[in-house]
């Protein structure tokens, strides 16, 4: 029995030490065009709720970017992976975009997704959350527009 204790002690250590380390490794910045760096008035920015901002409730969320696709486009833009760390802002040009979070508390995560129009020169910041009267799923939501 004690045996088994242990057992079960480094596996719950095991998921606790991954949780912490997938919420550590996050890429702060990514741009999803190429070229030269637009000026600010050119580009929309997508950027996470820092966790430590989030008012209500004591749950706090990790977010991070997994993906965008743009409306009309059949293909994702990856922006980063779990092994690579999730950028928690990204520079995008404008448009109507499906966009793919990553969004992890404790040792649980998920990857909801949210549509959003992005226009040229404003920022928008982004959150996670529970599903209204789900507490078994998550969603990614508009915080703020600048």
């Amino acid at each position: 029995m004690p045996s088994q204790r242990r057992h079960s002690a480094r596996i719950l250590f095991a998921l606790v030490l991954l949780s912490f380390l997938t919420t550590a490794c996050a890429v702060r910045e990514k741009r999803l065009y190429q070229g030269v760096q637009l000026p600010s008035s050119q580009v929309a920015v997508v950027k996470a709720l820092d966790p430590s901002q989030a008012s209500g409730g004591s749950v706090r969320f990790f977010l991070g970017f997994e993906s965008f696709m743009k409306d009309g486009d059949p293909q994702r833009t990856p922006v980063n992976d779990m092994w690579n760390g999730y950028p928690t802002s990204v520079e995008s040009l404008p448009g109507d975009y499906t966009i793919i979070a990553y969004c992890a508390s404790g040792g649980f995560f998920a990857h909801p997704s949210i549509k959003l129009r992005l226009e040229a020169g404003k920022t928008y910041t982004l959150r996670c959350g529970f599903t209204p009267n789900d507490v078994n799923r998550f969603l990614v939501s508009v915080d703020s527009v600048r």
